[in-house]
């Protein structure tokens, strides 16, 4: 695995996780337990880390690269 696919890694997948639990516990009534179980979750669990890691995880990428590239 190369450098850029860890960086991506690294950076977008706390951010599904924080992105997940800030869904689960800040912004429905609902226990956890019951959302859970819906498929709705689910959906929103790929997406989180489909978005972190394909689109944040590329971008930060490309700003690290302009960063390590204007150092030089």
């Amino acid at each position: 695995m190369n450098s850029r696919w860890k960086y991506q890694l690294m950076t977008g997948t706390p951010w599904a996780v924080f992105m997940i639990l800030f869904s689960l516990f800040a912004l429905d009534d609902t226990p956890a337990d019951v959302q859970v179980k819906t498929p709705l979750f689910w959906i929103k669990v790929v997406s989180y880390f489909v978005i972190g890691i394909f689109v944040l995880g590329y971008v930060s990428w490309r700003g690290k690269q302009k960063r390590e590239g204007l150092k030089k």
